[in-house]
C-alpha cells in the first residue's frame, strides 16, 4: 500500500531568483534643490499690452 506524503513537494528552482534593487534616486537632496528664481506669470500685464497695441494700430474694443 502506497502512503501519500501530507506536505505538498515542490520540485526545487535550478535558477537561483533575481535579487530587486531599488532604482537609484534621482532627486538632489534639500540642500542641493536649484532655488526659484522666475517670477510668477501674470497674464494681465499681457492683456493690457495687447490692448494698448490694438488701439495703437487704431482698432476699437
Amino acid at each position: 500500500m502506497l502512503v501519500k506524503p501530507s506536505v505538498l513537494e515542490l520540485p526545487e528552482s535550478k535558477e537561483p531568483e533575481p535579487e530587486i534593487t531599488p532604482p537609484p534616486q534621482t532627486e538632489l537632496p534639500e540642500e542641493e534643490k536649484p532655488v526659484e528664481t522666475e517670477p510668477a506669470f501674470d497674464i494681465e500685464h499681457w492683456v493690457s499690452f495687447a490692448k494698448e497695441y490694438a488701439k495703437s494700430v487704431g482698432m476699437s474694443l
